[in-house]
């Protein structure tokens, strides 16, 4: 199982995506234009081409959507983040997500229900449910 957020991005250049990614994460070799992050057996997200925002997507979020980016996204990937990887996931989906914002410019929805910006990521504002991706994160018990 995975939670998973969407990365919008402006470029229409599937081939230019796919080039930026293939130097941020591994490919996948038995699928085809999926790749896995970190580098290794333990990987923490796996990431591919999202293409279906007009039929998953309520109107309302397609308009969260094209309000901020501004304008349909050229090309759209998933990040999901395995359930047990726990918080090393989501500590690892934050900076991959913002790394492919400030290449590709775009926007994250974290399918929760925010849409954040290269700015507000970086800035570490706090929206109605906490930072980015705070929604995913799990409390840590002591002891």
């Amino acid at each position: 199982m995975a939670e998973s957020i969407i990365v919008h991005l402006r470029t229409q250049d599937r081939q230019l995506v796919t080039n930026v990614v293939d130097h941020m994460a591994s490919p996948i070799e038995y699928e085809k234009q999926t790749w896995r992050y970190p580098y290794r057996e333990d990987y923490t997200l796996t990431i591919y081409f999202y293409d279906d925002m007009l039929t998953e997507y309520e109107p309302e979020n397609i308009a969260s959507v094209t309000e901020a980016l501004p304008g349909m996204p050229g090309v759209s990937l998933a990040i999901e983040m395995r359930r047990s990887s726990g918080n090393k996931g989501v500590n690892d989906a934050s900076p991959f997500a913002l790394r492919l914002i400030s290449i590709l410019p775009g926007v994250v929805d974290d399918n929760y229900s925010a849409i954040w910006t290269l700015q507000e990521i970086a800035s570490f504002a706090i929206k109605s449910d906490g930072g980015f991706l705070d929604c995913y994160r799990t409390i840590q018990s002591g002891g």
